[in-house]
């Protein structure tokens, strides 16, 4: 793991001008995001199958929703890999994540988990995964 954060420091700094080295990820952060990205790759999305229990309906109707954080935005590599990315639809309206987009959507993408919009006038999914 340090090898490969070596060679991506000597990569960036190869790229980048020299007052813009200070944008380097340390190791800490430069490990996390590997991690996170590792363990996105093996989603299964096949993990549940067959008819849902009756308690499992009721603990659902029994949890209350609550405000919680910001979504974070996959990292590029899982934005990018193409594999499961599928427009869901969700209950709840919620604000489109693609930048400059200032729209509300009930769509989601089923991996990545974060609201984008997908209709006739605004398609964000697509453009989301392509750049």
């Amino acid at each position: 793991m340090v090898n490969a954060w070596l060679l991506y420091k000597r990569v960036e700094t190869d790229k980048k001008s020299e007052n813009k080295i200070k944008n380097l990820m340390n190791l800490q952060k430069f490990k996390s995001e590997v991690a996170s990205c590792l363990c996105k790759m093996e989603y299964n999305q096949n993990a549940k199958k067959g008819r849902p229990s009756n308690a499992s309906i009721k603990q659902m109707f029994q949890t209350k929703r609550c405000k919680g954080t910001a979504q974070s935005v996959p990292c590029q590599d899982i934005r990018r890999d193409g594999i499961n990315h599928w427009p869901i639809w969700s209950e709840m309206r919620i604000r489109c994540k693609f930048p400059n987009c200032k729209g509300y959507t009930q769509t989601e993408c089923e991996k990545c988990n974060v609201g984008l919009c997908y209709n006739k006038v605004n398609n964000c999914f697509k453009i989301f995964h392509c750049m």
